[in-house]
């Protein structure tokens, strides 16, 4: 038995190397796709193989293998006994063949050519070579190229054989779409789009790469498609192949109607052209009051301001001060900031005391590029500061019992005033030691704080001089005068914050704090809970 299996090592190792032999002998083929012979199929349909591996084994076996996704050199026809069917085809469904592409057919094992190529047809009839990259493969490319955006129906009659003379198991039945015509897909803004934001930036979207993939220091060099009017200083890129933006260097102009053309003729990497030029129109955000100092229905106003009035874009100087009317009427004049965003309006002579005034934006100021104006007419009402008095005292005249704790006391004025001439200018009697005055600029509250004694009358005098910081004066002094209370009563037992225990083992001495509280009532009773629910507990539930 040894003797006979090293017999038949022998002869495994012989035929392997006569087929290694053959296989050197022949020439290698041009890598191409190719399937894996199968077995014939028990359905319908096809399959559709990718990437080609020409290291694959392709020694032929007794049956074909289960079909696989991995290609292989074809078969040797001999060992195949089944119908030959239709593996992959390209295009694929959905893609795109370029004008002058080819489209591949691949089979499952070694064709006879010339029925193939007999058997093959394309509807709309275009002219054509053949070529076999391999065997199974075949390769149709058309001579003069194929109509844009055409469908072609591409067959393969069932007359076609393998080389082992048996036919076609199924009829070939391909649709094949070429590249169609270039087209905008999408315009941003929209067309015909209103307000839209001043600092906002200009797309357009193909439906195909119109140019190709570069580096960014090569943008320049790629086409620009837009034409925008009025024109508009910016800078375009492609932040794709099919997609560009335009983006202006100081926004758009406010309030204006733009129109952005694409050109006829322009052409995508396919060589498809823009059949007709495609128009977009919008119109961004007329000019609008954005702020005002003082604003609308301000009390209390400086009689020397300035007004300011901030809009959302620039305006045209000239239009936008002529709409601009104070009323009752002062002389005035105008500062711009550089953008012409912010007017300052400044009244040559101070406005009257306590009075309304109110400033009125008429409809009419333009928008610096002359093609909107302000959205509305606006009216900003205000009331200059009134008159200095004294408004009210806390406490007030002839208040008893004021609390002598507060230390001190408060004068409200109807205006801001001049705290040097108030400060320091105030008579307290009986005089205290020592008087600190708290004051804020444009405050209309002055604080007062001394040291006062209970039960005691005090009389405050603030001088008529007391002016504003236009030298208006009170005219007249004002004074008032209060009584202190007693000290406030109160009453607590000496002991820390919250819980205390006490022994039961000996007696327990608890101080009584008070304050002009001639009798004070003291008592202790059970609060029936545990004891233990007081310590270290972060709550406390009493029942009811």
């Amino acid at each position: 038995m040894r003797y006979k299996s090293w017999i038949l090592t022998i002869s495994v190792v012989a035929l392997l190397a006569a087929v290694a032999a053959c296989s050197s002998a022949e020439p290698t083929p041009t890598p191409m796709p190719t399937a894996t012979p199968t077995k014939p199929p028990s359905g319908t349909g096809m399959t559709t193989s990718s990437t080609p591996d020409d290291e694959t084994d392709t020694s032929p076996t007794a049956e074909p293998a289960a079909p696989t996704d991995e290609p292989s050199q074809p078969t040797a026809s001999g060992a195949i006994d089944w119908e030959p069917q239709v593996v992959y085809s390209s295009p694929a469904r959905g893609e795109e063949v370029l004008l002058d592409g080819a489209i591949t057919i691949r089979f499952d094992q070694p064709m006879d050519q010339s029925s193939v190529e007999a058997a093959f047809a394309i509807e709309p009839d275009v002219s054509g070579e053949f070529m076999w990259a391999q065997e199974d493969t075949l390769i149709f490319t058309p001579q003069a190229g194929y109509e844009r955006a055409q469908t072609y129906a591409v067959q393969i009659a069932d007359t076609a054989k393998g080389a082992n003379g048996k036919t076609l198991r199924e009829p070939l039945n391909l649709q094949v779409e070429t590249v169609g015509f270039l087209e905008v897909s999408q315009f941003l803004p929209q067309d015909g789009a209103e307000n839209i934001e001043n600092d906002g930036s200009l797309t357009v979207i193909f439906n195909r790469p119109v140019v190709p993939l570069v580096a960014t220091q090569d943008q320049a060099e790629l086409v620009n498609p837009l034409t925008i009017s009025p024109e508009i200083e910016g800078s375009g890129e492609w932040v794709s192949t099919s997609i560009y933006r335009f983006t202006p260097t100081a926004g758009f102009a406010g309030g204006t109607n733009y129109t952005v053309t694409v050109n006829e003729g322009l052409t995508d990497v396919t060589g498809g052209v823009l059949g007709q030029a495609v128009i977009s129109r919008f119109s961004t955000q007329p000019p609008l009051l954005v702020s005002s100092i003082p604003f609308q229905g301000a009390q209390m106003v400086n009689p020397t301001p300035p007004i300011s009035l901030t809009f959302s874009i620039p305006m045209d100087q000239a239009s936008t001060e002529a709409a601009v009317i104070l009323n009752p009427s002062v002389a005035v004049e105008y500062q711009w900031n550089e953008d012409s965003t912010e007017l300052g309006v400044y009244p040559q002579e101070r406005l009257e005391l306590e009075t309304n005034y109110e400033v009125t934006i008429a409809s009419s100021a333009q928008a610096a590029s002359g093609q909107a104006t302000l959205d509305q007419l606006y009216n900003i009402p205000f009331m200059t500061v009134p008159f200095p008095a004294v408004l009210r005292t806390i406490p007030t005249d002839g208040e008893s019992n004021f609390g002598a704790e507060r230390g001190g006391i408060e004068i409200e004025f109807t205006a801001p005033m001049d705290w040097e001439t108030v400060e320091d200018q105030i008579i307290i009697e009986p005089e205290p030691e020592e008087v600190i005055y708290n004051s804020f600029e444009g405050s209309t509250w002055l604080y007062v704080q001394f040291e006062m004694s209970y039960n005691t009358d005090y009389q405050v005098t603030i001088p008529g001089t007391a002016a504003d910081p236009y030298g208006n004066t009170i005219g007249e002094e004002v004074t008032f005068s209060f009584t202190t209370g007693n000290a406030y009563p109160f009453a607590y037992l000496n002991l820390p914050f919250g819980v205390n225990h006490f022994s039961r083992s000996f007696p327990t001495t608890v101080d009584l704090v008070h304050r002009n509280m001639p009798e004070v009532s003291l008592a202790a009773y059970d609060a029936d809970f545990p004891v233990q629910d007081l310590i270290n507990q972060d709550t406390l539930e009493i029942p009811p």
